[in-house]
């Protein structure tokens, strides 16, 4: 009994000294300066075990015998309890301990703060980054919830920006954040630490905006730039207000700061801060993710712009994506139109891109069909999106049209989601020498 007396003595020294080396290991300087104890284990950094109350048994009236020691027939003694009619054994719980480390500040005998929680994961803790299989190009945009647009607003406020949000919409680029991922991935490979990441603003004109948000920052665009070659962003909006031009909307992105250079030219790092001018410059586009677009001023644009009547049409929509998913397919090309009759009441169109959503794709047909169509249909027809193997729509007209006017049809530009390009309608009763539009369980009205 003295013996393991003396080992459990020896083994509760080891392990205070352990927790004491985990405590000051895990804790930032601010918190080795004014330490403060856990409001859970008052600073012992273990729990008692309650089933057991800290004793590590547990025990009570016997269960097979219900007390007696005797076995049922009463001609034996209990082979459970061995006639005491108690039991006595290890407490499973605990496992024999009578104590397991404090659940709030896991053992330390302090609550942990931010920069203890960064510490602890830059001397190696957490799991590893698992980046999984690089995504395909595109990008969600849509409305900013109630939420986000209040983090935004308030990020402008601390960041002490003049003026106010006056929208804001949320970008979702899963290939550059993948990027990003890989960036961090490689850079703890390399140096051992995590590198330190922040939100900054970006200025640019209104036509680069959807160009970054899709492919991400172009290294090869970059010019006149006065503290080396790279993206420049600031902490303060204001700062990146006068690279806007006559825009009005600016990116915050996440940024990752691996290397702080020495020098402008970033020779040996790949960011540098520019205190007089409150910026950063980050050289790899790698290290760049766009994460909001925020309207700051009701500044108007040219309509002669395509880019930047894109960027306007885009953003007027509550939700516009670009993300192929992996059963989509590319657009056809335009087949010719073979139109035989000399009129028809209703009209084939297509194909159209799949990517984007059955709204916008009825608001550009209709933009499109108007203008075209004889004066007395007006309002006097409807249209349909019909998407399968490829994404087309049908047109039932309430009167006659000219075949003439259809075949001008496939010759009109036709705007989609801010692309301009021509698309093929014909008639959907179909013409002779065509493939039949009505198979389907072997139905065909034999028009063609």
């Amino acid at each position: 009994a003295q013996v393991k007396r003396l080992g459990q003595s020896l083994l509760d020294a080891f392990t205070a000294k352990k927790r004491e080396q985990l405590n000051m290991q895990l804790k930032c300087e601010r918190c080795i300066a004014n330490p403060r104890q856990c409001d859970r284990c008052k600073g012992a950094g273990v729990e008692t075990c309650w089933p057991c109350k800290g004793s590590g048994k547990v025990g009570g009236q016997c269960r097979t015998c219900k007390g007696s020691g005797r076995s049922k027939d009463e001609a034996k003694e209990c082979p459970k309890c061995k006639g005491t009619g108690k039991f006595e054994g290890q407490c499973g719980k605990c496992r024999g301990g009578g104590q397991w480390p404090c659940a709030k500040c896991r053992g330390a005998g302090a609550p942990f703060c931010r920069a203890c929680d960064l510490l602890r994961k830059r001397q190696g803790g957490g799991a590893p980054l698992r980046l999984g299989q690089e995504p395909k190009s595109g990008v969600k945009i849509e409305v900013c919830s109630a939420a986000d647009l209040e983090l935004v607003k308030k990020m402008w406020k601390d960041r002490e920006g003049s003026g106010d949000v006056l929208a804001a919409w949320s970008v979702d680029n899963p290939l550059l954040a993948w990027r990003q991922r890989r960036f961090l991935r490689d850079f703890k490979a390399k140096t051992g630490a995590d590198a330190d990441e922040l939100r900054g603003f970006h200025g640019t004109a209104n036509e680069n905006v959807m160009s970054i948000v899709e492919n991400g920052f172009d290294a090869s665009r970059r010019a006149g730039q006065a503290y080396g070659a790279g993206e420049y962003f600031a902490k303060n909006p204001d700062v990146s207000k006068g690279y806007c031009g006559a825009g009005s909307y600016m990116l915050i992105c996440q940024l990752c700061l691996g290397t702080q250079s020495t020098e402008e030219s970033l020779a040996d790092g790949d960011h540098i801060w520019v205190p007089h001018c409150n910026y950063y410059v980050i050289a790899n586009p790698e290290q760049v993710v766009p994460l909001y677009i925020v309207k700051w001023r009701a500044a108007g644009f040219n309509p002669a712009d395509i880019y930047a009547r894109r960027l306007e049409e885009i953003l007027a929509m509550p939700k516009w994506s670009s993300l192929q998913q992996e059963e989509a397919r590319a657009v056809p090309p335009n087949r010719p139109a073979e139109m035989a009759a000399e009129t028809t009441d209703a009209l084939w169109i297509g194909y159209l891109d799949p990517r984007h959503e059955d709204r916008q794709l009825e608001a550009d047909l209709r933009q499109f069909l108007e203008p075209h169509l004889p004066a007395e249909l007006k309002g006097k027809w409807r249209l349909q999106i019909v998407r399968g193997r490829y994404t087309q729509a049908k047109v039932r007209l309430g009167g006659l049209v000219q075949k003439e006017a259809v075949l001008k049809l496939c010759e009109a530009p036709f705007v989609e989601a801010g692309v301009e390009r021509t698309i093929t309608v014909d008639d959907a009763h179909g013409s002779p020498g065509q493939k039949c539009p009505r198979t389907i369980a072997m139905y065909c009205r034999g028009r063609n």
